[in-house]
């Protein structure tokens, strides 16, 4: 059998969090910026005042716009066989924020939402027992870094409050069920080793669901981190 590594914590020893700009910092790598030139500065030529027959209707056009009997013609719109029709407009493809484009003092409230919002309601259980849970409702930052910044912290901290200072645990296995309040649309459920998780499946899965949100319904992410005694098996 294969040796597995496992998370060893053992609540003595000092926990000190990094703060929320900190986290973010080790996390955010700024892209490199590229220079676009402008092309009306590389085309000087291409100002208006030097092509004024551009925007001089010719008298054919003219005598469309304005009629054969000098009326201005608007009367007959659309009572021809090419009726104009109301373009059909869709809207952009909802995405979640990256560490980039997320603004930690913003609220993203805005009606319609220009970003999926998601919940996770996640819980810890020891040796088969739960401990604690808890819910982190509105979430629009991606899964990955959600769990980096905000998750991992919050979960180490509530490890070291609720258990005595000498009792040794260890992260067994992480349950993820990713769900939408829609009939047609089955969860999806997975496991990981320890805390694991494979963040990159579960912000595919709620993309795969951006129009649902779009259309009202709600996404909601649980997760059970569950440990065990480091005597167990």
């Amino acid at each position: 059998m294969s040796p597995r590594r496992t998370n060893k914590l053992r609540h003595g020893s000092n926990f000190t969090p990094y703060s929320t700009e900190q986290r973010r910092q080790q996390l955010v790598v700024e892209p490199p910026r590229q220079s676009h030139p402008n092309p009306l500065h590389q085309s000087p030529d291409l100002l208006l005042h030097d092509t004024p027959e551009l925007f001089e209707p010719s008298p054919t056009a003219l005598s469309q716009i304005q009629g054969d009997d000098g009326s201005d013609g608007i009367s007959d719109v659309g009572q021809g066989s090419c009726t104009s029709q109301p373009a059909v407009q869709h809207g952009a493809k909802l995405e979640l924020l990256s560490l980039l484009d997320w603004d930690e003092n913003r609220i993203y409230d805005e009606e319609p939402s220009s970003s999926i919002h998601y919940s996770i309601e996640w819980k810890m259980t020891l040796n088969n027992r739960m401990i604690t849970k808890d819910t982190e409702q509105d979430i629009v930052l991606a899964p990955g870094p959600y769990w980096s910044l905000y998750l991992r912290p919050k979960l180490e901290k509530v490890l070291c409050k609720k258990l005595s200072a000498n009792r040794r645990v260890r992260a067994d296995d992480t349950n993820v069920v990713i769900s939408v309040n829609e009939r047609s649309e089955r969860d999806l459920t997975k496991r990981f080793d320890e805390t694991e998780i494979d963040w990159s499946m579960v912000e595919k899965q709620l993309l795969m669901w951006g129009e649902l949100f779009r259309a009202g319904k709600k996404l909601r992410v649980n997760l059970s981190f569950n440990y065990v005694d480091m005597g167990q098996p």
